[in-house]
């Protein structure tokens, strides 16, 4: 089963950049690969060859949103019974309507329990996080699609579910939805 580690890291945004860099370092010890491409913040451009990963981090952190994906390998691939990850391994992060905390999330093929364990101490102690739990695929698949389509307190965010970051979302979540207090 494919699970996907989150991390929730406090602090000041120009601190970031360097924590990213030794979260990266801690999924390439662990993996030997080298976490060298970044997707691209808009849609259509090319994948980023990173020949300096901090000053990409460093630029990062000035931005609005300080969206970030960096990454190696070719990708998940749908199988009979849902997905599996061949080579994928990824840092990931967004600073949400809280800038005071950056949000992370990292992706890496299947490993056992004890490998899930060891990678969720020396990424989130990287990071400095406050927490890190680890969700099945699904899961986290389903809740970043939820808070895509949810209210704000009286805003309303409205993103179509279906549009390139949405791709093979169920026809179910295909409105808008509003999550509301009970």
């Amino acid at each position: 089963m494919m699970y996907t580690p989150t991390y929730a890291m406090p602090g000041r945004a120009r601190d970031w950049p360097a924590r990213i860099e030794r979260a990266c370092q801690a999924i390439e010890a662990a993996f030997d690969v080298r976490l060298d491409k970044a997707t691209p913040y808009r849609e259509g451009q090319a994948d980023i060859e990173l020949s300096d990963r901090t000053a990409f981090l460093r630029g990062k952190a000035r931005s609005r949103t300080k969206w970030l994906n960096v990454y190696t390998g070719s990708g998940i691939a749908p199988t009979a019974t849902g997905h599996e990850n061949l080579d994928y391994y990824a840092l990931s992060g967004r600073s949400y309507a809280n800038a005071e905390v950056y949000h992370c999330g990292t992706q890496y093929p299947a490993v056992s329990p004890a490998g899930h364990e060891a990678l969720l101490v020396h990424v989130g102690d990287a990071l400095g996080a406050h927490w890190g739990p680890y969700l099945p695929m699904a899961t986290a698949r389903r809740l970043r699609r939820v808070q895509w389509c949810s209210r704000v307190g009286d805003k309303v965010i409205k993103e179509e579910v279906g549009r390139s970051h949405r791709r093979g979302a169920p026809a179910a979540l295909a409105g808008r939805y509003a999550l509301r207090a009970t």
